[in-house]
């Protein structure tokens, strides 16, 4: 057996140094076997110089399985001086694709070598059956783990149609990886707390948000605050509403009116609104307050927005 084999390194070594020595025609160099240890994986390559390079043509054993896997590919002369193979194995059944990157040295035609599914080993040069051992593992699909990133994925290559309705949950996500921004149709908010305003009788912009809507939806806007009056010889009227406009909407209002003249320090007033809203569209929600009659502050005012798809 020791003779066997070195008269097949021999053969083998002067091969393949003839063909890197000297590119020629197709020439046949013969077939030679490998095994991907650790795995009892063996494959015989059928050798055919082309040029400077190597066409290879063979069969995985898949560990003396009833069927074979067969193997394609290329081998090349490395500038430092040792053989490159890449292999493209397609396993049976099922035709799963798994590619190989060995390297080997002209001395020994034995090296190392890693595969698409992230196992690696040693290149082995045999001329006889691989040694017991498990199967070389191919992942479902021939990707390993980790394998496919944002690099790998198109802008908007995947999208509703690709994923299967709740295929993605709460345990598919890391926390704290996704915000608003990330998804679509997330709220947004918008919020301002603006100083206090001495209001006349003209109608006066006191607060403004604006929010640019993602999808088709509504924007929900709040406002609070309370009003403040200290002219006890008049009849005090303020007022105040949400509005996308600059003018107070006074069918949609929050009102102080005074029955008896006086003085109100701290009487508090709410509104709440919505509106529909397009994609992409830009809205910009304003609380506009004026005084009526007398005189009046708008203190403690606050005014927050969120946008929410759908109807």
């Amino acid at each position: 057996m020791r003779m066997v084999r070195s008269i097949a390194i021999a053969i083998a070594t002067v091969g393949f140094a003839f063909a890197a020595a000297a590119p020629a025609a197709a020439q046949p160099l013969g077939s030679f076997r490998w095994q991907l240890q650790p795995y009892c994986n063996v494959i015989t390559l059928a050798v055919v110089q082309q040029g400077g390079q190597y066409q290879l043509d063979g069969l995985d054993d898949q560990c003396g399985a009833a069927v074979q896997a067969s193997v394609v590919g290329l081998a090349f002369q490395n500038p430092n001086g040792s053989i490159g193979f890449g292999l493209n194995i397609v396993t049976a059944p099922g035709g799963t694709p798994v590619h190989v990157d060995a390297t080997i040295s002209i001395a020994t035609l034995s090296g190392t070598w890693r595969d698409s599914a992230g196992n690696s080993g040693t290149f082995i040069f045999t001329p006889g059956a691989g040694v017991p051992g498990a199967p070389r593992p191919v992942p479902s699909g021939g990707l390993p783990a980790n394998s496919v990133t944002t690099i790998q994925i198109a802008p908007a290559a995947v999208t509703n149609v690709q994923i299967a309705n709740n295929a993605v949950t709460g345990a598919s996500v890391l926390d704290g990886s996704l915000t608003s921004a990330d998804l679509a149709d997330a709220p947004r908010t918008a919020a301002v707390e603006p100083p206090d305003a001495t209001l006349t009788g003209a109608d006066t912009v006191v607060a403004q948000v604006t929010i640019t809507a993602p999808a088709a939806g509504r924007i929900i806007a709040n406002a609070s605050g309370y009003y403040y009056t200290i002219d006890s010889a008049t009849l005090d009227t303020a007022r105040c509403s949400l509005t996308t406009g600059t003018s107070l909407d006074i069918n949609r209002m929050a009102y102080l009116r005074e029955n008896a003249a006086g003085s109100l320090y701290g009487t508090p007033f709410g509104l709440t609104r919505g509106f529909a809203v397009v994609a992409g569209s830009s809205t910009t929600v304003r609380l506009v307050c004026n005084v009526f009659s007398g005189s009046a502050q708008a203190r403690s005012l606050s005014l927050t927005a969120m946008f929410v798809a759908g109807s």
